[in-house]
């Protein structure tokens, strides 16, 4: 058994030792190979360089040879960095190579790039051409693209890195080095964008007074960019390595206070792109979104950079929604994002430390948008719920949001077809969905009847509105869903909320038939009663309520005063039938509501008090009535007196 292990760990170490040798042999291999040709390619360029200088009139083909060589060298010295960091990192704790090894070989291509490095950046021909000129940039951004990867290695004391600095500072800033620059914006930013993975880098690297200069130019690009995919892409992978401290870049550069100045700058400049140009590139918005998030899922609570980012909420609101002249209601590029940036979008909200009114506003509009999915309102409420559960938002702000969504929503009106008039399709099961989840958020939010004293100012405030009846509904589940009872209302709330259910329960009736004793399996009945339903559980918690509403349903049937909110085209005032037609409608509906019986027990002086009426008609001739309606009024009398039996109801 013991022999068996010793020979299973004799193999290991060989072929631990023959895959070492392969590593180094490929290493040694890159050496050799890169010692041979980089030299060779920097000669030929050299030559290119002189033939140029000697002819009077440049030649295209030598530019063109000596772009082509120096590509050559960049691909070289790409390949030879690629493979010294795959093996490199693994290979050189166990075999040591020859002449001091891999860091001899990679400090040594400096010395193979002696030549280019002194000649660089190559000065502008006397009287060459912009067309010259332009090739003359191109050139200089290939050789300092071979640097840049090879940076790192480079002497700081050398002289020449200051021309090379000066150099790459310069191509942002779009100004000439040497006589060299390009005749146009569109050539030095293609060049930009070979130069651009490599700023992090080269920030994090630079000591004195380059590092704010190179910030400086990389902004100054920034800025003036025009919005191409491409490098505006670039610049953001940049920023990201900059900001971020849990990037290498990041770290090295977050003590550095020069920096700040320019992140903040960064960071203002990103809710600019996005509400400029956020839903013509919605791939440049999602990297965006995604850096914005990451900034907030990172940044120490109470920083400088976490104070500024919590400023962004300013300029973000134009991206969500905006007021606009006599408050119209101005959408920002959020409203036509793919569903990916929606989510995004909304994320980055719970990382604000305290949300502000006028963001929350500008969600709200957002939410009650047609054009937002009901699962990214769903999304939305769930993420503003997390922050308020954070302390990130303002409890009365959050219960002013939801109630928002409830009271201002647009449902269709139409029950039975499957399309209203403006193509789109009823949202009254959505909005249902939308009410349940409220619902369930207020309950979570603490002290119920604190949330309920907080909902009822804007409720009653909503009242002047004249909410429509799924509106009016929704708030009725509110109150529902946070058990109202006699101990919280005053005497004024008592009196405004008897009102407005007097008037939604009349309002409910357009929904009930001619006939008192109609059909409760119709689909009128039922509607009718899907409305009502959440006040009989009102009056059944508080008789009070109920007792208020029935007084007013007594005085309404004898004299066709209107509550508050009305939306029915009937004629009332004017239509007596009509007034006992829905008193006693909605009087027998909640008869056949078994749990309300003890509370229209309680309320029997007011019932009492309408069948009064009701006897007062029949028997009076002011209101000319026929002989048939005074047949029918009869039969309605008869009815509730037959129903209304208090000896039977007191239970």
């Amino acid at each position: 058994m013991i022999k068996c292990d010793l020979s299973a760990v004799v193999h290991n170490h060989v072929y631990l030792f023959v895959f070492m040798l392969f590593i180094s042999l490929v290493i040694l291999l890159a050496i050799k190979k890169f010692e041979d040709l980089v030299p060779a390619l920097v000669n030929c360029f050299e030559e290119s360089i002189s033939m140029i200088r000697a002819v009077s009139v440049a030649n295209a083909p030598l530019f063109d040879c000596s772009i082509c060589t120096l590509q050559c060298v960049n691909l070289a010295v790409e390949l030879f960095l690629d493979v010294m960091n795959k093996f490199l990192p693994r290979s050189a704790p166990l075999v040591a190579l020859p002449d001091g090894g891999p860091d001899f070989a990679v400090s040594d291509i400096l010395q193979l790039l002696k030549k280019l490095w002194e000649a660089f950046p190559i000065v502008q021909i006397h009287g060459a051409t912009a067309k010259e000129s332009e090739r003359l940039f191109i050139l200089n951004v290939e050789i300092a693209v071979t640097f840049l990867n090879l940076f790192k290695w480079i002497d700081d004391s050398s002289l020449l890195i200051e021309r090379f600095l000066w150099f790459i500072g310069n191509v942002f800033l779009g100004e000439q080095v040497d006589g060299s620059f390009p005749p146009n914006k569109a050539l030095m930013e293609k060049k930009i964008c070979r130069i651009l993975p490599f700023i992090p880098g080269l920030v994090s690297q630079v000591t004195g007074s380059w590092r704010p200069h190179l910030l400086k130019a990389f902004t100054f690009a920034f800025n003036v960019s025009e919005v191409d995919p491409q490098i505006i892409l670039l610049y953001l992978s940049a920023m990201e390595e900059m900001l971020l401290p849990t990037r290498s870049c990041g770290m090295m550069l977050s003590n550095h206070p020069e920096m700040f100045g320019f992140q903040v700058e960064w960071l203002r400049e990103l809710p600019r792109i996005l509400v400029c140009h956020g839903d013509k590139h919605s791939n440049i918005s999602n990297v965006i979104l995604k850096l914005l998030m990451r900034i907030g899922q990172s940044s120490v609570p109470n920083s400088p950079l976490a104070l500024e980012y919590d400023r962004l909420q300013w300029l973000l609101k134009g991206f969500y929604c905006n007021r606009g002249f006599e408050e119209t209601v101005i959408y920002g590029p959020f409203i036509m994002l793919p569903t990916d940036c929606q989510e995004l979008a909304v994320s980055i909200i719970y990382y604000f430390s305290s949300l502000s009114i006028e963001l929350l506003e500008s969600l709200a509009f957002c939410c009650l948008s047609p054009a937002m999915d009901a699962l990214m309102v769903i999304r939305t409420i769930e993420v503003l719920h997390s922050a308020y559960r954070a302390g990130r938002v303002n409890i009365s702000y959050h219960i002013g949001f939801l109630f928002t969504l409830i009271a201002r929503s647009k449902v269709s009106p139409k029950w039975f077809s499957v399309e209203v008039k403006d193509g789109s399709f009823t949202n009254r099961e959505v909005f249902r969905s939308l009410t349940r989840y409220v619902c369930l958020c207020l309950s979570n939010m603490g002290d119920n009847s604190l949330v309920l004293k907080l909902l009822f100012k804007a409720i009653f405030k909503e009242l002047i509105m004249k909410p429509l009846l799924d509106n009016s509904h929704g708030m009725l589940k509110i109150i529902i869903t946070l058990k109202i009872k006699c101990s919280i209302l005053s005497d004024e709330n008592l009196g405004s909320l008897s009102d407005w259910l007097a008037g939604y329960l009349i309002d409910a009736s357009s929904y009930i038939q001619e006939e008192v004793d109609a059909d409760v399996q119709s689909d009128l009945y039922r509607i009718f009663k899907y409305y009502v339903h959440p006040c009989v559980i009102l009056f059944c918690r508080n008789d009070k309520l109920l007792f208020h509403v029935l007084e007013l349903f007594a005085s309404f049937m004898m004299d066709g005063s209107i509550p508050v909110q009305f939306h029915s085209s009937v004629n009332y005032p004017h239509d007596l039938s009509a007034r006992v037609h829905t008193v006693s409608s909605i009087l027998l509906l909640m008869y056949d509501e078994v749990i309300v019986h003890r509370s229209l027990y309680s309320s029997k002086d007011a019932i009492q008090m309408i069948l009064q009426n009701i006897e007062i008609i029949l028997d009076s001739n002011e209101f000319n009535m026929n002989f048939e309606e005074k047949h029918w009024l009869q039969d309605i009398f008869n009815k509730l007196k037959t129903k209304f039996k208090f000896q039977c109801l007191k239970l």
